[in-house]
């Protein structure tokens, strides 16, 4: 019969949303059942982070790897020292509290992707003469509060683009855009208005995406992700092998055309000057569009009510928008409940 029948480690959450930052005190306890009087060697508890990236290429018949790993931190605490000669402990449950701290320092939110992850993790580990190690881990949900010069990300970004379409009566399309700041915590408001004159003689649609771009390096060598995200992990721009970047694009999607565009950086952080709420997603976005009149002003009609412009398509972290609106020259894009 094994001597230990159970080892649990439990930490105390320090927020509703079960997160730890940098320089945070992580408490908890660590239970340990046993089946009869059984010598220890020790008994620690550890808090690690670690950065890894990996992924595969094909080279004709040949496979090479990319591997690349950081340690962020490792911190230990004894409940057990290896220094206390023949420690035996009774049949029964035994419970021992710890208290770790999370260094200061620069460090990226807990991030998993297709080729890497930032993970961080809790883990308590028995050893005795003779025998395998008894272990357990938890996972720890690390949310950075490094991201330096984030006040001024708190002002406008502005952009412009235009273009020349048509065959034999050739016209052009601006679209001047704002959006409201640089910086996003979860849970945010993003607010843009775009002001567009067509005086061309095509349809246009305007079309507004948040895209998140992951880049994995290791061993000089580069693997980039461009995806849509469903959900709003925190920008990492403070890792050598590993970021997360975030662009809001907006283009006009012009048939039979290139279509114009605007890319405005922005980034996803933990705490902002004027809002230190940590949600679950970047779910609202609203959109003032601002359509200038001209005899060769061409936008569809949809829905009816509404001669012009247009009900835009915006794809936005798979947040569902509904139209509305009450003249040809002023429309706004709400948030609609799912």
């Amino acid at each position: 019969m094994p001597s230990v029948r159970n080892l649990v480690i439990a930490y105390d959450a320090l927020n509703d949303n079960g997160t730890f930052s940098e320089g945070d005190t992580i408490t908890g306890k660590v239970t340990l059942e046993l089946e009869k009087e059984t010598k220890i060697e020790s008994l620690f508890v550890k808090a690690k982070g670690d950065v890894s990236v990996h992924w595969s290429e094909r080279h004709g018949d040949k496979t090479r790897n990319y591997d690349a790993h950081r340690r962020l931190f490792k911190q230990k605490h004894f409940l057990i020292s290896q220094e206390a000669n023949d420690v035996r402990l009774p049949a029964g449950i035994h419970i021992f509290n710890f208290s770790l701290q999370i260094p200061l320092g620069n460090m990226p939110s807990s991030f998993r992707g297709n080729y890497g992850k930032a993970v961080y993790k809790l883990e308590v580990k028995l050893s005795r003469s003779w025998r395998m190690d008894s272990t357990d881990e938890k996972e720890l949900c690390f949310v950075s509060k490094s991201f330096p010069g984030f006040n001024q990300m708190n002002f406008p970004q502005t952009g412009s683009t235009n273009k020349n379409v048509g065959v034999f009566s050739k016209g052009t399309v601006q679209m001047d855009v704002t959006v409201d700041k640089r910086g996003y915590v979860p849970g945010d408001t993003v607010f843009i208005n775009a002001k567009i004159n067509n005086s061309s003689s095509k349809d246009v649609i305007p079309k507004f995406s948040l895209i998140q771009d992951v880049v994995y390096r290791a061993s000089g060598n580069t693997k980039f992700e461009k995806n849509i995200p469903s959900n709003t992990p925190m920008s990492i721009l403070d890792c050598d092998i590993l970021s997360v970047e975030y662009r809001i694009k907006g283009y006009l999607d012009i048939s039979f055309s290139s279509d114009p565009s605007v890319v405005f950086p922005v980034v996803i952080c933990s705490v902002s000057p004027h809002s230190a709420a940590l949600c679950i997603r970047l779910s609202i976005f609203l959109l003032n569009l601002i359509f200038c009149s001209s005899p060769a002003t061409h936008i569809s009609s949809d829905p009816p009510t509404i001669p012009r412009p247009s009900k835009p398509s915006v794809p936005f972290s798979s947040t569902n928008l509904q139209f509305t609106g009450t003249s040809s020259t002023k429309l706004s894009l709400f948030h609609n409940p799912i």
